[in-house]
């Protein structure tokens, strides 16, 4: 018993350690139901935090600071030359899945660190050229679907992690990103999103990609598909706003941005809360609390019920402000019309027609 549990522990250590990354890439490592279950939840709490998947075997650089123009010049540049470089098919795809993970991350770091608006111009072409990598891995999945070493199983692996983690990406930059910029961001992330989809899908009907790899590939996509849904539903709602800022309407970007601002808080606020719980949780598993999973299961659950009333909150006092605004442009229309001055009056009193020509 004491065996099971240090090796039950050790495997939520190591997955701890990779940012909890997504269940069943460790499923070769379990060796029970449980552990398999435990990873699963751990997992899915890591999901609800908005935590990126670690790729597999591969060093990514996390930001630190907001690179110049020169400085992202000569980082495309030594990329441009370091695939040129390099030969051999999934030796190159995966330095440009690698590339591609760390200028997401980039662009993430610089819209959260930044409101200037040519910081933000460059953190969406850094999103574009992100995707221009996954693009060239797509062209070139042939020569590497059909090797069926692990290595280029371990890439297919990677690259549907990349797709997640972008897509996690893009909804917190949507959420940062100016109101008047937000239908172009909107177009952009709808291209990004298309061309993973069509990736994924090739995959997961290709002949030479094992079963096992199709089902967390299958995994990862609905992850998206979710995120995806929510998104729309959150654009649905800002969409009398956004047509009133189209229109030249400044009250209407003003409440439109505080709005946002208040999810956004709202949300992060409940993040960092989740967190702390989970850690709490993670570390009772650690110990060996048999009771812990489900614990951290409920709490899973409560997560998700809190940022669906976040959502309800948030949506309801849109509805609010936007009544109130229109009472108040009604008040001011009436004070208008009634402090108008009245137009003067002039009475000119014409003479009685004379009787003497009769």
């Amino acid at each position: 018993m004491q065996k099971n549990m240090l090796s039950l522990a050790s495997k939520v250590m190591l997955v701890f350690a990779f940012c909890l990354v997504a269940p069943l890439a460790y499923a070769e490592d379990v060796t029970t139901a449980q552990d398999v279950a435990t990873v699963q939840v751990l997992a899915e709490s890591s999901n609800l935090a908005s935590e990126s998947e670690a790729l597999e075997g591969v060093v990514i650089e996390e930001p630190k600071s907001i690179p110049s123009g020169l400085g992202i010049w000569w980082k495309n540049f030594t990329e441009g030359v370091s695939l040129g470089l390099t030969f051999n098919p999934v030796k190159k795809a995966e330095k440009q899945l690698k590339f591609a993970e760390e200028k997401t991350k980039l662009a993430e770091y610089m819209i959260a660190n930044s409101t200037d608006a040519k910081v933000q111009e460059k953190a969406q072409k850094m999103l574009e050229r992100a995707d221009e990598y996954a693009k060239k891995i797509e062209e070139k999945k042939a020569e590497f679907l059909n090797n069926k070493d692990e290595r280029a199983k371990k890439l297919l692996e990677n690259i549907t992690k990349h797709y997640l983690n972008k897509e996690k990406a893009l909804d917190k930059i949507e959420d940062k990103i100016p109101a008047d910029k937000l239908e172009e961001f909107a177009k952009m992330r709808e291209n990004v999103e298309a061309n993973a989809k069509a990736f994924l899908e090739n995959i997961k009907n290709d002949v030479n990609v094992p079963q096992e790899v199709k089902d967390r590939i299958a995994q990862r996509v609905l992850k998206m598909e979710n995120i995806k849904t929510q998104r729309t539903q959150i654009r649905t709602e800002q969409k009398g706003l956004l047509n009133e800022l189209k229109e030249g309407n400044q009250e209407a970007k003003v409440e439109l941005e505080k709005l946002r601002d208040e999810r956004s808080a709202q949300m992060e606020k409940m993040r960092e809360e989740f967190k702390t719980q989970r850690e709490e949780i993670i570390n009772k598993i650690q110990s060996g609390d048999k009771t812990a999973t489900d614990e951290l299961k409920k709490l899973n659950k409560e997560q998700t019920l809190k940022a669906q009333e976040v959502r309800k909150e948030v949506k309801q006092k849109q509805v609010e402000v936007k009544k109130e605004r229109m009472e108040n442009a009604g008040e001011i229309k009436q004070q208008i019309q009634e402090n108008r001055p009245q137009p003067n009056v002039i009475r000119i009193e014409l003479p009685a027609p004379s009787t003497q020509a009769q």
